[in-house]
């Protein structure tokens, strides 16, 4: 069911008010090439609404669900945007693809416009811009997509167009979707409207090439990242800062890798791993994640990692004890951005856990998955152990690929061989049980092992890099020193101070809180308002 359903929408009142004046009907036509018929077929309508401190005469693009309007958006004649409030985002044009086998997706109403002016009247757009992309938005209209068996990506041909348009091939699936490549000089549908007229238009949805699927690549298909390698070198990931310069130095978070994570029971490997992915989580990477952790009571897991998102204690003797707000506030944040995955009938098996990563994608965008431990993934027992440690790492690496996403193991190490000192030895990943495998297949190996400090006695985690299968991604260094924080079971870099911190707060950024005006932008090109001035609108 979409959360959608549980919240109190409100909708705008709907008059069939499709008398447009001339003005706009005259701006439409010579600007962007959009005639009158169309503005009539998209019920396009004209109102009055408080834009920007004054009543504005503006544009109302009115999205439909079935009958029921939904939402507007408003556009005045100097380009500046409003919406009404506390209404249901959808697909601008939802009703135009139901029951369609063939979609064309779009990042604008005026090129939803655009395509039906030249005869494509199964187009939708994302509601406001390429950020628009939400679980919801996809989630409640799973059933309207199931069925189609032709995707057309045909967003601006800008940088966050290709973001938008590789997120909508990750999560519809690349095997049914095609790219258009808009002409030099055109950046959306509109200016190919306009500068090339209907048919070219038509013609390039129509030729829009399939994305390339898993296993068969041309040279054309990574040209582009070829040219931005060449031109760029290789990238780091994304990095956490602050106080975790020194885990930055040895580890920065990509998606497509398989990470092995041993070390001796009881060292810590839970905790490290959790912490570390709840920081990139709650920071700027905003990554979603996926959980199996079968040994755990899910609502004791649960709070568990609430402790390390708030960074208080449930203790009821502890002076930094969690307020229920603080409870709801992390439960909340939970909810959206990490996922559980149980065990359904018993199955546990990896094609199990993969078929849950892609819903997980699919819903929720996830880009990071644990599977904590790998024992519980059937494929470390019996006579055929190692043929099927082997199988199921496969198979992992090839869903990292095609799911876009990095996977995470949590893998014990075989029976554990005591020091005359009565510590255990450090193991490496040919010391996970099973298969030397663990460290032939993995992109990045860990091990965690904890020691004594030697001037305060206090237990230290040590986090060591058995394997980096691409140097690009760390500064080189190959081991870094955490602590635990007792209090809310985060880890934290010995080099950095102790940190009680709430992660959900807000940061400070530069970017404006959203209010009733979605943007307000220069002109894209050469246009004129709908009236003489700014000031004297005369529609």
């Amino acid at each position: 069911m979409a959360d959608s359903e549980f919240k109190n929408y409100s909708e705008p009142e709907w008059t069939n008010n499709t008398s447009l004046s001339e003005p706009i009907v005259k701006w439409f036509k010579d600007v962007r090439g959009i005639s009158q018929r169309t503005l009539l077929d998209l019920k396009i309508t004209e109102e009055t609404k408080y834009i920007e401190g004054s009543q504005r005469n503006c544009i109302s693009f009115n999205y439909f669900d079935g009958d029921a309007l939904v939402n507007q958006k408003y556009r005045t004649g100097d380009k500046r945007f409003g919406a009404p409030s506390n209404c249901r985002k959808i697909w601008y044009n939802i009703n135009s693809i139901k029951n369609s086998d063939e979609v064309v997706i779009v990042e604008g109403e005026m090129d939803v416009l655009s395509m039906h002016e030249a005869g494509i009247l199964n187009s939708i757009s994302v509601p406001n811009g390429a950020q628009s992309l939400t679980d919801e938005l996809i989630s409640e209209y799973s059933s309207v997509f199931e069925d189609v068996k032709r995707i057309v990506i045909a967003v601006d041909g800008d940088s966050k167009g290709a973001q938008l348009a590789s997120e909508i091939s990750r999560r519809f699936g690349p095997e049914r979707c095609a790219r258009v490549s808009w002409p030099e000089g055109c950046k959306d549908a509109n200016d190919v409207l306009v500068n090339a007229g209907k048919l070219e238009l038509a013609s390039i949805i129509e030729e829009a090439p399939m994305i390339p699927v898993e296993g068969i690549v041309y040279a054309k298909d990574i040209l582009e990242r070829g040219l931005l390698l060449f031109e760029n070198g290789f990238q780091r990931g994304d990095v956490l800062g602050d106080s975790w310069v020194t885990w930055d130095s040895c580890f920065s978070f990509t998606t497509k890798m398989l990470t092995i994570i041993t070390g001796v029971p009881e060292h810590g490997k839970s905790e490290f791993i959790e912490t570390i992915l709840l920081k990139y989580a709650t920071g700027e990477s905003g990554i979603k994640v996926g959980i199996f952790t079968p040994e755990h009571d899910l609502t004791h897991h649960l709070n568990k990692i609430s402790m390390k998102v708030i960074g208080k204690t449930m203790s009821s003797s502890s002076d930094n004890k969690m307020e229920k707000s603080e409870y709801i506030e992390a439960t909340s944040w939970l909810n959206d951005n990490v996922f559980y995955v149980e065990p359904s009938k018993g199955q546990t098996d990896v094609d199990y856990l993969i078929a849950q990563m892609k819903v997980l994608v699919y819903r929720h965008g996830i880009k990071a998955f644990l599977i904590d431990p790998w024992n519980y993934t059937n494929a470390g027992s019996g006579p055929s152990a190692f043929e099927k440690i082997q199988e199921t790492l496969v198979k992992l690496n090839l869903a990292k690929k095609t799911l876009d996403i990095h996977i995470f193991v949590v893998a014990h190490p075989r029976k554990m061989t005591l020091k005359e000192d009565g510590t255990y030895y450090k193991p490496g990943l040919y010391d996970v049980a099973g298969s030397s495998d663990f460290y032939n297949m993995a992109d990045w190996g860990m091990t965690v092992y904890r020691i004594k400090d030697d001037e305060s006695g206090t237990d230290v985690t040590e986090v060591t890099i058995t394997k980096r299968k691409y140097s690009h991604l760390a500064d080189g260094a190959r081991e870094c020193r955490f602590y635990l924080n007792e209090n809310n079971k985060r880890i934290y870099p010995a080099l950095g101070g102790i940190d009680n911190s709430n992660w959900l707060a807000p940061k400070e950024t530069s970017t404006p809180k959203q209010m009733d005006i979605v943007s307000s932008v220069p002109n894209s090109i050469n246009e004129e308002p709908f009236g003489p001035t700014v000031d004297d609108v005369p529609f």
